[in-house]
């Protein structure tokens, strides 16, 4: 081939890496939206109880909250700081609703859907003696609740209906306070429902900006903001500053290494080449795919695959004898073996059943084929003939050399059993099957969540009652019936409360029958002046109530989009929805002691209603997770070996090659059993990981030794891919993310135990 030619296809080979990354970067930066969604970790659900909890994930009743500490030096001070920090919250228009324990009951505090619609969503007496009694207990309210406020609330609505309906929505009794104040930690709390999603992350940080800009204004400037949308910001804004100083970190630290052991700027420059490539091409697909990308798969997928950074480092340390072309060729099959196995392995990743695992193996397994062959085509010609340590004279391996038996190979199997069985008795005690392993959030953080909660009287959602049904009529109607049998269940001490959508969304059926027994307008007259017999009230003191009461005769029924834009909007969405085969109807419940009675109970007493016990939903979802995670990892484990069989032989080399992955796998297990209090998924994953990284030693270090031509710069890549490898996670294990910290001391100890062994294993 001319040097011409062989100039042109260089430059068209460069031109081309060049459109690909460019490409990449335009899709990334046109395409990509990220989420911290919890639920892209989760698989399909499987069971009633399954479905619920994965439909209200993030959406259910309490998502919305926020809880507020607002701090000051005196109770005084606290009341203040509270109230203004209130009426700047309820102004911005950004919250459904605001309490701080200082409300007051008036026509303007009842939402206007309510208001408008009070005298049918509610059962009432129009009878003469209902009116009367009803009149009776307002002179009563009054004789307490004085003011010009209550006495235009009664007016318009003597029996207190829109009232009767409000107290249906609240949860268990809160505190007597005017205004709430800690007694422990000398705070006022508040608690704040945003209209934003929890998961809106964008929405949230709008959301907590202006309540941290308010608290300022109000005074405080260490005001803390609990709940899952200011944990979603946070962690969106950990991920970022982890991801940035982690990243910093461990670039440097690698810089370092590659510097010590190659003594080149370029070539320290160069070995990104392929790591750049592989990452930018991988989140290019994977935006075309998905759209939106989860923050853990961005961070994580990264690491994954950040074996292929090796593949420069073995290509560097074989050009120290031979030009960069022959270096390449020498090393390709080897190379290429181990990245299909490793390819293979992020494969099953992204079929083990949820969005964000199909990402993040996606991202990797996309990654590290393009980072091996930009190594394979790439690489070499940028490094150029000034970079080899020697001619086209070296010589070429010869196939025909014997292959030398590596040590301790027994001994290495005799381990790998041995220490796995000990490993995976230790790591059974330690698999969390709680949803909270799957998340980044410190595990204070969550108890401190659960505390406010308690303490402030919202929802406990772990056990709620679901119903489902074809239509939205039907479902209601199903509801209503469940309502009325929950009544006996609160009067037999079962549950002290239960909060369901028809308290604000009767059935079609029910309101018609209300709006029946609405008197016409000359009736109702009547039968007023008969019921302000033997009361202090004026005759025309109730007009507005008989305008009202006209005009709710002739009002179109309630649906659930009435509450849509209003402070009732959430609610109803989280009690009631439309799953895309069903209407569910959700029943919360408080003040539940003995759950296997009242499941007793409703198998007898509404057996089409169904008692959810999220947390062991949850568990269970993550138990039949993890166990799909490692039937699939088994099968991958299965065509790897399959695949080292068919290029291989069944031979020496096969047998230490796996008898070495196997080994440290199992020895990592172990060890990550005994140092970690609770393992999650994520650290099943980065077994993967040390699974690569493994394969990738012991098939160059047995390469090597069948070989006999390229022993000590075969050691020397082993020995950069190592060190590099390991001060990476070293770092990362320090992390202030659980996750990220678990991963980085899994990977890290891997690292090591794969590096051991496969030296261990070696001849010379």
């Amino acid at each position: 081939m001319t040097e011409g030619r062989q100039n042109f296809q260089s430059a068209l080979t460069v031109g081309v890496w060049m459109a690909v990354a460019l490409i990449s970067a335009w899709v990334i930066w046109s395409r990509l939206v990220l989420t911290v969604d919890l639920a892209y970790f989760l698989p399909a659900p499987s069971t009633e109880q399954e479905r619920v909890l994965m439909d209200r994930l993030g959406q259910g009743p309490g998502s919305q909250l926020l809880f507020i500490a607002v701090h000051g030096s005196g109770e005084t001070e606290l009341r203040d700081r509270s109230s203004r920090l209130k009426t700047a919250l309820v102004e911005s228009g950004l919250f459904s609703s605001v309490t701080n324990g200082q409300e007051e009951i008036s026509k303007q505090s009842i939402p206007p859907v309510v208001w408008r619609y009070r005298f049918l969503l509610d059962e009432l007496d129009w009878s003469v003696e209902g009116l009367h009694e009803s009149l009776q207990e307002r002179l009563a309210d009054l004789a307490v609740l004085s003011g010009a406020d209550m006495s235009e609330l009664i007016a318009a609505d003597p029996f207190l209906a829109s009232i009767s309906t409000m107290e249906q929505l609240g949860g268990s009794e809160l505190s007597a306070q005017l205004v709430w104040i800690g007694t422990d930690d000398g705070a006022a709390y508040l608690i704040a429902e945003s209209k934003a999603p929890a998961f809106d992350v964008d929405g949230q940080s709008r959301v907590i900006g202006f309540i941290r800009d308010a608290a300022r204004d109000a005074g405080d400037e260490q005001v803390d903001v609990h709940g899952v949308g200011a944990y979603s910001v946070s962690l969106k804004t950990v991920i970022r500053g982890e991801a940035r100083y982690r990243s910093i970190l461990a670039t440097i630290a690698i810089m370092l290494v590659l510097l010590v052991a190659y003594r080149r700027w370029s070539l320290v420059i160069l070995a990104a080449v392929p790591l750049l490539l592989g990452g930018l091409v991988g989140l290019a697909v994977v935006a075309l795919m998905f759209g939106t990308v989860h923050g853990i798969t961005l961070a994580f997928g990264f690491t994954l695959f950040g074996v292929a950074v090796d593949y420069p480092l073995h290509l560097f340390s074989h050009s120290r004898d031979q030009t960069p072309g022959r270096a390449i060729r020498l090393i390709w099959p080897t190379l290429r073996l181990g990245a299909i196995s490793t390819f293979i392995a992020y494969l099953a990743i992204a079929v083990s059943g949820s969005r964000g695992l199909a990402q993040l193996g996606s991202l990797s397994a996309i990654g590290v084929i393009v980072a091996l062959y930009s190594t394979r085509s790439l690489l070499p010609i940028l490094m150029g003939r000034a970079l080899a340590g020697a001619g086209d004279t070296a010589v070429e391996p010869d196939r025909n050399l014997p292959t030398v038996v590596p040590k301790y190979r027994h001994s290495i199997w005799l381990t790998a059993l041995v220490v796995g069985a000990v490993g995976v008795t230790l790591q059974s005690e330690r698999w969390s099957n709680d949803l909270s392993s799957l998340t980044p959030l410190p595990a204070e953080t969550l108890k401190k969540d659960h505390e406010l909660r308690t303490a402030l009287g919202a929802p406990d959602i772990r056990y709620l009652i679901a119903m489902r049904a074809a239509s939205q009529e039907q479902a209601l109607q199903m509801t209503e019936h469940l309502q009325t049998r929950l009544g006996q269940a609160i009067d037999d001490g079962l549950i002290d409360q239960a909060r369901l959508v028809t308290s604000i969304l009767p059935s079609a059926r029910t309101q018609q029958r209300r709006r029946v027994m609405i008197p016409d307008a000359s009736e109702l007259q009547t039968r007023m002046k008969r019921a302000l017999i033997d009361t202090p009230f004026r005759s025309g003191a109730f007009s507005a109530f008989a305008t009202d009461a006209a005009v709710s005769k002739q009002l179109a029924l309630i649906t659930a989009d009435d509450f849509q834009d209003s402070l009732l909007a959430s609610f109803v969405a989280s009690h009631f929805y439309f799953d895309g085969t069903d209407w569910v109807s959700l029943a919360m419940l408080h003040g539940l002691t003995d759950p296997d009675q009242l499941s007793a109970w409703l198998a007898n007493e509404v057996p089409e209603a169904t008692l959810v016990d999220l947390k062991a939903a949850s568990e269970s979802l993550v138990l039949s997770y993890r166990s799909r995670i490692h039937t699939v990892l088994f099968v991958a484990f299965g065509m790897i070996a399959a695949l080292l069989f068919w290029r291989l032989g069944l031979g020496p080399r096969l047998l230490w090659v796996l008898g070495t992955l196997v080994g440290a796998i199992a020895t990592t297990i172990a060890i990550n059993a005994l140092l970690l209090e609770q393992l999650s998924i994520f650290n099943l994953i980065a077994l993967v990981l040390v699974a690569g990284l493994g394969l990738d030693y012991a098939l160059f270090m047995s390469r090597s030794e069948s070989q006999s031509i390229d022993v000590a710069q075969t050691h020397h890549a082993i020995r950069v891919c190592a060190a590099s490898t390991l001060v990476a996670f070293f770092i990362l294990a320090f992390s202030s993310v659980p996750i990220l910290a678990s991963i980085g001391i899994t990977v890290a100890t891997g690292v090591f135990l794969n590096f051991f062994l496969a030296w261990l294993g070696s001849t010379r």
